[in-house]
């Protein structure tokens, strides 16, 4: 006869084969003969197969948590994340900070940025994913919130940066887009002070004659 190994519990008089520990349970001993030797895998720790003797070789991965009797991870949700080993539970994972965003299963924070740096986005506490920046405002990488666009700049959806306005244009503050002179005026040859904000300031008359 050889003893039952870890893992394994053999019940009777005449086992011919060890009966593994079911998923979400271990068993660190051997010569074992009643299930109740079969233990609850401690909490931080994930049983997530038949036969285990030693639960400290399967600690919760990070991303993740595992509550008592664990049979698979538990994944932290969007807008969280999770960045050691062996959480056991839901309230392991911490809340996504601003300026960065979590998916599923986030062992890190992924910084709020367009990879090719052409669109801007926003991140509030807590995201799931990147915002694209709103018409009239500006987002710079990291961005935890949008920024109105100032007086003599535009901004479309998903600015980086603000966009000067030219001579016959005007921007007011939070602008998507510039605006034309109106009919029968100009761009200001007196303008010397590069303001596009408002029509007076960008813009004058048609001369005489013109």
């Amino acid at each position: 006869c050889s003893a039952c190994p870890a893992g394994a519990v053999c019940p009777g008089l005449a086992s011919v084969h060890p009966s593994y520990c079911d998923v979400g349970t271990y068993n660190g001993f051997v010569a074992r003969d009643n299930v109740d030797d079969c233990l609850s895998c401690p909490a931080g720790y994930v049983c997530s197969k038949r036969g285990i003797a030693d639960y400290l070789e399967y600690p919760c991965p990070v991303g993740g948590y595992c509550p008592l009797k664990a049979l698979d991870v538990g994944w932290c949700p969007k807008g969280t994340y999770q960045n050691r080993t062996r959480a056991t539970s839901l309230s392991s994972c911490k809340t996504c900070p601003a300026g960065f965003y979590c998916g599923d299963g986030q062992a890190h924070p992924i910084y709020c940025s367009d990879p090719a740096n052409t669109v801007g986005y926003y991140c509030l506490e807590g995201s799931g994913n990147m915002t694209i920046c709103d018409a009239g405002s500006f987002c710079p990488p990291g961005s935890a919130f949008t920024k109105g666009c100032p007086s003599s700049y535009y901004c479309p959806q998903g600015s980086i940066r603000p966009t000067r306005c030219s001579n016959g244009t005007y921007c007011p503050p939070n602008s998507p887009t510039f605006k034309y002179c109106p009919l029968g005026q100009r761009g200001s040859a007196a303008n010397t002070n590069n303001s596009f904000g408002t029509v007076a300031d960008a813009c004058s008359d048609c001369p005489a004659g013109k």
